[in-house]
Parts: C-alpha cells; structure tokens; sequence
C-alpha cells in the first residue's frame, strides 16, 4: 500500500515521534512510505531513509492544495495519515475537494473539528475519542480507538551503568521520582514538587529528577528537585528511575508511562483521562487527580517496599507485552488503512 504520514510543525512531540517511528515500521512491513512535512523540520531531519520526503508548509492556499493533491494522484497514493493539527486540517481539505483518502490521528483532546471531514479518524485512548464525539456531537465519518505502541528495542530494562545517576551526581542507593514531558500545567510537574516535601518524611534522601523543556517558578525551585531539559537519551536514563510520577491534570494516553513500564519501572499516574487506560487492571498505581497528597502517599508505599515495588513493576511489564506491542498495533493500523481503501472498491491486499 502507499501510505503518506503527514506532520506539519518544525518542533518535536509525542504526534511527532509516534509518526517518526510508523514511517520505518510500515516500511519495514512492506508498504512504501511518503513523508509529507515542512522544510527544516525535527522530523525531515531524524527520520532517517524510510520514507520519501515531500515538502509541504501546510498553508490553506490554493496552490498548495493543488499541488498535494497532484502529488497524490501521481504517486498513488491510498491513504493520507495526518498526524498533527495544521496537516490534519489540511487533510480534510484534500478529501473534501480533491477526493483524497484521509485518516487523522488524534494525539491529544483538543477541539478539532477537522475531525468531522476526515474518512476516519483514530484516537490514542477511548478517553479521547469520547472528548472528541461529544464536542463534534458525533463525529461525522467514523472513530475507532488505537492505543500507542512502546518499542522494546528502544526501551527495555537495563543492568548498568546507571546513566541517570551518573547525570544527576547522586549515590547508587539514592531514589529517584522521575517525571518525563515537557513542564506545564497540564503536566502537572507542580504537583510532583509539592508532593515531596510528604515523600522526604519517609523517604529524606529521595530526589525529583525533571526531564523535558520548560521552567517551574522559582517558588517551586527546591535542591532535591532537578531538570534535566530535553533527553534524546531518555531510553538510557529512564530503566533506573525507581519510580516515574504521570501527575497530569489531563493525559490524553501517556507514551512516557507505557515506556516505563516497558522498562520494568513502576508507575504511578493520576485518574486524567486516557492514562487510565494504560495504568488500567493493575498495571500501574491510579491515584486522584490534582492531589500532592495522593501522589505522596502512592509513592511512599513504593519508595519503602522493595517487594511491592517490584511486583507492580512486573504488572506494568506484564500489560506493556499484553497491550502495547508493536505487532498488534500494526495489525489493527492496517486492518483500518483497508477498510478506508475499501470504500471506494479498491481494496488490494498486500502479499
């Protein structure tokens, strides 16, 4: 099949990577891989040789449309999979006038009523799919849910050296609370701060390691917490936090914690939406939403059994190879780029 992953923006987010590493699994699946991006973006720069490029700034201008869409009828291409806001609603464009099959991908809960002019439209958790029906008042074409995947050759435990203590200049036998994401209020890496201050009682040598762009106010600055910006090395950071915090206000799925239970490390997240549904069956601690005070008490249990923290480490393991592999994901993708071909009858499987 021939597949267009379309991303516009210059910047790097969870949409952004989920898209980066479709584009070399569906190649490697046998499909051939377009990518339709802007000049000088993260992903033009980090995806490698899976795909062919396509240059595109998304912009709703005639000529622009005029010019994908040729594109399209001259490469063949089946599907149109969009991934971000501004390809997306360009995308819907593209099917509207010029007939072009689309799927949208929805990555987060944001309004988006490009959804309503979409062949069909995929959310990363049932959560999001819900927020974007009852919005859109049902959405127009059809929804289906598809969880995100974790690549466990990419994120896997790791015996040593302990690369995030050697970053952070601690002791081996110091705990670390990681939280991974950008910091914002959504986020909620406030929450982990606050809930600290609880956690040091118990536990006084434990730290709070921050990793993603961004600043708390300085209020918030305490010298057992410590922001390690933007990793490109977080697989290797990652398999010796002792335990990784989600403390959104809102999660549309959480990637981060899929990967840290990959890595059999446990976690702890918030009852924010789609991230209960991947901490969901046991297999990640589920505390209330907005609560410092839950966050603490959740990760104290943890920080002082080593028997339980293990135990809840090897549910999360146990979920991530039940729910969030790479072959089942693939499956169900390729299950719904067919059907979406199907519908103008041109249905061809691949051999």
């Amino acid at each position: 099949m021939k597949i267009a992953i379309a991303v516009s923006g210059l910047a790097c987010n969870g949409a952004v990577m989920y898209a980066k590493r479709l584009v070399s699994l569906l190649k490697d699946r046998g499909h051939s891989i377009w990518l339709l991006a802007e000049n000088g973006s993260w992903i033009t720069q980090n995806v490698g040789d899976g795909a062919k490029l396509f240059v595109t700034d998304f912009r709703r201008r005639t000529s622009e449309f005029q010019k994908v869409a040729a594109f399209c009828r001259e490469e063949g291409i089946d599907i149109l999979h969009s991934h971000t806001t501004s390809a997306s609603s360009f995308a819907a464009i593209l099917r509207l006038f010029f007939g072009i099959r689309t799927i949208a991908h929805l990555h987060n809960n944001n309004f988006a009523p490009h959804a309503w002019f979409q062949s069909h439209v995929l959310a990363v958790s049932l959560h999001t799919l819900r927020c974007h029906q009852y919005r859109l008042a049902g959405i127009c074409g059809s929804g289906s849910v598809l969880h995100n995947f974790v690549d466990p050759a990419v994120f896997h435990r790791r015996e040593s050296p302990d690369r995030l203590r050697e970053l952070l200049g601690v002791d081996p036998d110091v705990p670390v609370l990681l939280v991974s994401g950008n910091i914002c209020h959504r986020k909620g890496q406030d929450l982990a701060v606050r809930s600290m201050a609880e956690i040091r009682k118990y536990v006084p040598n434990a730290i709070l390691a921050l990793a993603g762009t961004g600043r708390l106010p300085q209020s918030l600055e305490e010298p057992y917490v410590r922001f390690l910006g933007h990793r490109d090395d977080l697989p290797e950071l990652l398999p010796f936090a002792t335990v990784l915090l989600v403390p959104s206000r809102s999660e549309p799925f959480s990637l981060a914690a899929v990967e840290a239970m990959a890595c059999q490390v446990p976690v702890i997240v918030t009852a924010a939406g789609g991230i209960e549904e991947v901490a969901a069956n046991g297999g990640g601690i589920i505390v209330r939403r907005r609560s410092a005070d839950a966050l603490a008490n959740a990760a104290v249990r943890l920080l002082v059994d080593p028997v339980e923290r293990q135990r809840q480490a090897m549910a999360g393991f146990d979920r991530t190879q039940k729910h969030f592999g790479i072959p089942q994901h693939l499956d169900a993708l390729e299950q719904r780029y067919y059907q979406v071909k199907s519908v103008s009858g041109q249905s061809q499987r691949r051999s």
